[in-house]
């Protein structure tokens, strides 16, 4: 592909049997900007299905759509965007001690987690609502992968210096047994 910003990047790539979907980012005029594309395999055609700006991409990405945050004044806003062409406002946050969204992941076709201050929900895409799974005590997680049915978190034990790697089930992790992390490597 050729694209007219000069340090852009592809930074999600999907593939559904026939396309190739993927994120293009750069940085312009001090904002982050964003290009969704489907690229045909049989028809080797490129189309851009969305542009976003001040748009910020920190997981979430399949098949379906993507995720993404934006930032206007004091409000951070979470959004679920499909590639049918559907803008969904999921979540919002008024600038906050506890941070924002920090991670946002898929778990199939019909729903995805994300952490809002620190408290993680789940999402239903059909449903259009959220579900409290809860805070992890203790222990502050950050989502980096969901394969098959492990959520991999980096884990940072409080009043340590001590970070590492470690996976829940699925299941564990939307009954909010947070305390079940199998740890895989510490740092």
């Amino acid at each position: 592909c050729s694209h007219k910003a000069e340090r852009g990047k592809i930074s999600k790539v999907s593939f559904d049997g026939e396309n190739i979907y993927y994120l293009f980012e750069y940085t312009e005029d001090m904002l982050n900007h964003g290009e969704i594309y489907r690229y045909n395999l049989e028809s080797r055609e490129d189309e851009m299905l969305k542009a976003f700006e001040n748009a910020y991409f920190y997981g979430g990405f399949n098949t379906k759509g993507v995720l993404y945050t934006t930032y206007s004044g004091q409000e951070y806003s979470l959004h679920n965007y499909s590639f049918g062409g559907e803008d969904v406002t999921v979540d919002t946050v008024t600038d906050s001690p506890e941070g924002t969204f920090s991670g946002y992941y898929y778990l199939d076709d019909n729903s995805f987690i994300y952490n809002k201050t620190g408290t993680y929900y789940l999402y239903d895409l059909n449903a259009k609502e959220s579900k409290l799974i809860g805070k992890p005590c203790g222990v502050a997680t950050l989502i980096f992968a969901v394969l098959n049915d492990k959520i991999y978190l980096s884990c940072d034990e409080s009043n340590t210096l001590s970070v590492g790697i470690g996976y829940l089930t699925k299941e564990d992790f939307l009954n909010g047994d947070f305390d079940k992390v199998v740890t895989v490597r510490r740092y």
